[in-house]
């Protein structure tokens, strides 16, 4: 995939639809709130409680006030909200990181999506996604798309069939709506990196404790880069490493 393609594959990813204008964080109603990116039934309701007991909010970086709103929520719902008077021009996307492409404005006129701290060139790559086998509610619903019950619907998948083994078995979660594959499938992983990952979330995919720490001692000496360099690590048995190794992803050697 080329970087213009991937540029463009953000913005449909991260633009709202067509047909929905911009929301009006001191007008929007609790059910309207929760169209937002992570904003679920709890954010929104105290989104509405704080201004009730303190009147508008002068511009989105006040959400900021309510200290349960992620920085990097109130930073994806930027493009997506409005705290001024009816009729005010929405402030103007960031500028792209130097060496990043710009994110094309869509068709319609709405703002364009601001780009991704990193540009998904390589589809499994973990690189500042979130990861459908680790993330907890909260963290699911720092997606576009994902409210409060689509994140307890993933939890509830994850629980009965276990891990998900690829991106694309979201798509079969029953009780999804339609579209939320499509819109979040690029800011999502199943896979952890061996030589980041840490011993608890390597547990929490299936390693014993101490096959975690064979795999922390061995990438001490030299980093893990195949499935091959797996089978050498010392210490760590057969069928955990069997097991996880549809969950891992390896980086690409440097040319």
């Amino acid at each position: 995939m080329n970087t213009a393609t991937c540029a463009l594959l953000l913005a449909a990813a991260l633009a709202p639809p067509a047909a929905r204008a911009l929301v009006d964080l001191n007008t929007a109603t609790a059910e309207e709130l929760q169209t937002l990116p992570g904003i679920g039934e709890a954010r929104a309701e105290q989104i509405v409680e704080w201004r009730r007991r303190h009147g508008r909010l002068a511009s989105v970086e006040d959400l900021r006030l309510l200290r349960v709103i992620p920085a990097a929520t109130v930073e994806r719902l930027r493009p997506l909200v409005t705290a001024g008077a009816a009729g005010a021009k929405p402030a103007a996307a960031p500028a792209p990181a130097p060496g990043r492409p710009a994110v094309p404005a869509p068709a319609s006129g709405r703002p364009a999506a601001p780009p991704a701290a990193s540009c998904p060139l390589d589809q499994e790559s973990p690189e500042g996604k979130i990861n459908l086998n680790l993330a907890s509610s909260e963290e699911l619903q720092q997606l576009a798309g994902i409210s409060e019950a689509n994140a307890r619907v993933i939890l509830a998948w994850r629980v009965k069939k276990g891990f998900f083994r690829s991106v694309n078995d979201l798509a079969h979660v029953p009780g999804l709506p339609p579209g939320v594959f499509a819109t979040v499938q690029y800011f999502v992983t199943t896979k952890v990196d061996p030589n980041t990952a840490t011993a608890e979330e390597l547990v929490r995919l299936g390693a014993s404790r101490e096959g975690a720490d064979a795999i922390a001692k061995a990438r001490r000496r030299r980093p893990l880069r195949s499935a091959e360099d797996m089978r050498l690590v010392t210490g760590l048995p057969v069928e955990e490493r069997e097991a996880l190794l549809p969950l891992l992803w390896f980086a690409p050697k440097k040319r």
